[in-house]
């Protein structure tokens, strides 16, 4: 079981600031600790649904996640493991870092300042392709929101989108972050709760609208691009596996709340 040590801790992530995070240089591979929101699973499955979609026949990618156990704060913990994807003098710019430092500290008003959300998502694509140089933007951040309200992740703000900085230019950078998803943070979204239920009550970042607004208003600017190539039943086999990390008592409901929100949202989004 792989060893983490308090000293070693390399920062505190997500929106909360609650999610402690370690870079192993030896595997070159990097741990996210669960908080008690199930990260780590939403992660897992998340990859395994980005693995066999048309992601890559579109040309972009994804970090591939699993769940490991560890021994951290002398115990053993649940933690979500990935590869570290960038490439020797790459750095990660979030979409926030990028328009700040091209428009200054007023950026988002700038963001806001068309009333329809199409018009929003404009400006936000022309931006980043005018800064980057980068093409296909629009296409690119399609995808993101498509996943995004498959799964139901929502917190995909402005510093959870990305491109690479490169010394020769900018690339896209691979789908990170889902750990938002499922609905499976159960102090937001309480089990005992119906899941169609919750779903009526989500709001998708950026644009703070729901989740089908946001895609509809991607897919009619720059067209649908998320394709899947994988049957309920398959799906069901990968939560059933993820969930068994877990201590058992939480396997029934975390499997039914992944498999509720994937059926209905792959039903809206026809997909």
């Amino acid at each position: 079981m792989f060893e983490l040590y308090t000293h070693d801790i390399v920062a505190a992530t997500s929106s909360k600031g609650n999610q402690e995070k370690w870079y192993d240089a030896p595997s070159d591979r990097w741990y996210k600790l669960d908080t008690g929101a199930f990260e780590a699973l939403s992660e897992t499955i998340a990859s395994f649904i980005l693995a066999h979609s048309n992601l890559s026949d579109l040309g972009f990618s994804a970090v591939p996640y699993q769940i490991e156990k560890v021994r951290v704060h002398k115990r053993e913990q649940i933690a979500c493991v990935s590869p570290n994807f960038l490439h020797p003098g790459e750095e990660i710019v979030t979409l926030a870092h990028l328009l700040k430092a091209e428009l200054g500290a007023d950026y988002q008003r700038i963001f806001h300042s068309r009333s329809s959300i199409p018009s929003r998502m404009q400006i936000l694509v022309n931006q980043v392709e005018q800064i980057t140089g980068l093409t296909r933007f629009g296409a690119y951040l399609t995808l993101l929101f498509e996943y995004d309200a498959l799964i139901l992740n929502d917190d995909r703000h402005l510093n959870n989108i990305a491109v690479l900085y490169t010394p020769t230019g900018y690339r896209y950078c691979p789908l990170f972050d889902h750990g938002a998803g499922f609905l499976l943070d159960p102090v937001a979204y309480a089990f005992d709760i119906e899941t169609n239920a919750l779903i009526k009550q989500t709001i998708a970042k950026p644009f703070r609208c729901k989740f089908y607004t946001q895609v509809n208003a991607t897919r009619k600017l720059y067209s649908p691009q998320l394709k899947l190539s994988l049957t309920s039943s398959e799906i069901q086999d990968a939560v059933q596996q993820a969930v068994a990390h877990y201590p058992a008592l939480y396997h029934a409901v975390l499997r039914d709340r992944v498999m509720n929100v994937l059926d209905r949202q792959r039903k809206m989004l026809k997909l």
